[in-house]
């Protein structure tokens, strides 16, 4: 049976039965009949049960529809025997008939739906409602004894999602790993309007909490989010959690050498954090700086050097990023930075500074770079800098930044191609932004002698006017940009 419920409703339904065919009783063994089996909400039925209304959630709302699918089958019982009626007419409507053989002479008769308990391990998805067979009717002689309710031991959860993707399966797990229940949903997402789904799950056997994964169409994890401790469902009403945002994995950009036969691929964008749902993801796209909303909005993409509380440096590739497992991106350590940015065979030829929609930055090149055919991209190489060794930076005579004005189609072929680009995001110190669209400090996973870490900057300042400074080191608790890496192999 398919349910078409209102936003965050379950109902209370009751079914009629009576039969429709002149047959007589009592009713003999043998003899086909054909039973109506008429849906519809309790305050609208003659036979209502006391204190068996319709329950509602957080709504109040009253548009719930409950109809017949082709296919349907309720259990009809006379004493000890019964037998098995199938829907012959109503298909998609409130009201079914449903024909069969009586089991045995009588001249009572009940019924049930479903015909046998439910598998709620692996569950298909159905526009505002939930699976089929998941609540129960029980008749008396087309009077109502039971009425139509979700199992008690049951409860509805709602999941709000947005995106644009098509998804494949919803997976829901307890953390202690005990049960795993799949909902099947070739749905498309909308981006601007949540799509909620719903999936019954036990009462019980939530201590521990939740893990809910949402894969699209091709089998990819779009989303992976924890609830942790226990959650109390209720039969009554349905939980539904927060509205989430499904994104990719993390796309993986270039291939660059941080050492001797070491290599990396670089993130997407910078990182971010929304405070709201406790969740990492990147950047959708490299010279995106969230710059004021940092200290006014949900996201921020500007961070304290990572520690455990003791000085201890904690790389944020430990936690799950968009749909990633932890562990799966890392922060780079100063040296590696050093060495993309210096020591590389080349390095000055695989550098260059840039602007990208109206964004400072710098540009840098992977192993290997081959300039796509009709693009042109001056690097280090080419612009009059100085190499000062003590301080470990490239000082520039002018604005080398504006030698490289580059549209976002270009960009896009140069990424395609490996390029990366690290914005000017600023950076808080005392609690103020700073130089946010002229300077850049991106923290390294190193850490200095004293309560510091180690960092990378460049972009335009009164004092070192335009430069790329590749080893610097500040108090850890300035915000500053993060950029992580995936190892990979060439």
């Amino acid at each position: 049976m398919k349910k078409y419920l209102s936003l965050i409703v379950i109902a209370i339904l009751f079914v009629a039965c009576d039969s429709t065919n002149d047959f007589g009783t009592p009713f003999t063994k043998g003899q086909e009949v054909t039973l109506s089996a008429a849906i519809g909400d309790a305050s609208n039925l003659p036979n209502k049960i006391p204190n068996k209304n319709r329950v509602t959630g957080i709504d109040n709302k009253t548009d719930i529809q409950l109809v017949w699918d082709k296919g349907d089958r309720i259990k009809v019982i006379v004493g000890k025997e019964s037998s098995i009626f199938t829907l012959t007419s109503g298909a998609d409507s409130s009201d079914g008939t449903f024909t069969g053989i009586m089991p045995a002479d009588g001249t009572n008769f009940r019924v049930e739906y479903p015909i046998s308990e439910p598998d709620i391990s692996t569950q298909t998805y159905i526009k505002d409602g939930f699976s089929n067979g998941l609540m129960k009717m029980v008749a008396e002689n087309g009077t109502i004894d039971d009425g139509f309710i979700l199992k008690a031991q049951h409860a509805l959860l709602g999941l709000q999602l947005i995106g644009n993707q098509t998804l494949g399966k919803i997976i829901l797990k307890d953390l202690s790993g005990e049960q795993t229940y799949t909902l099947n949903c070739e749905e498309k997402l909308k981006e601007n309007e949540a799509t909620i789904f719903y999936v019954v799950v036990p009462v019980e056997g939530w201590e521990n909490g939740m893990l809910v994964e949402v894969y699209d169409k091709d089998g990819v994890v779009i989303l992976r989010k924890e609830k942790k401790g226990k959650i109390d469902f209720k039969t009554t009403e349905a939980m539904i959690m927060p509205t989430l945002e499904a994104r990719g994995p993390g796309k993986r950009i270039g291939v660059f050498s941080v050492g001797d036969g070491k290599y990396v691929s670089f993130s997407q964008g910078n990182l971010q954090y929304i405070q709201s749902t406790k969740t990492w993801q990147f950047a959708d796209n490299q010279w995106e700086i969230l710059g004021e909303e940092n200290k006014t909005g949900d996201r921020l993409d500007l961070f304290d050097w990572n520690t455990d509380g003791a000085g201890n440096f904690v790389d944020w590739g430990m936690n799950i990023i968009q749909s990633d497992s932890p562990k799966t991106w890392r922060t780079l350590s100063i040296d590696e930075w050093k060495y993309i940015l210096h020591d590389r065979p080349n390095a000055t030829s695989l550098l260059a500074c840039a602007i990208i929609d109206n964004v400072v930055g710098v540009v840098i090149l992977p192993e290997e770079w081959q300039c796509p055919e009709g693009v042109q991209i001056t690097t280090v190489a080419n612009e009059k800098h100085t190499w000062d060794a003590n301080i470990k930076m490239y000082y520039f005579e002018d604005n080398v930044f504006a030698h490289n004005t580059i549209e976002t189609t270009t960009w896009q072929t140069l990424e395609k191609a490996g390029a990366v680009f690290l914005p000017t995001a600023g950076f808080i110190k005392k609690g103020e932004l700073t130089s946010c669209g002229t300077v850049a400090r991106t923290w390294s996973a190193t850490r200095h002698q004293t309560a510091k870490g180690y960092y990378i900057s460049f972009g335009y300042s009164p004092t070192h006017d335009y430069s790329i400074r590749t080893y610097s080191n500040l108090n850890s608790d300035d915000g500053h940009s993060v950029r992580l890496v995936h190892d990979t192999i060439p």
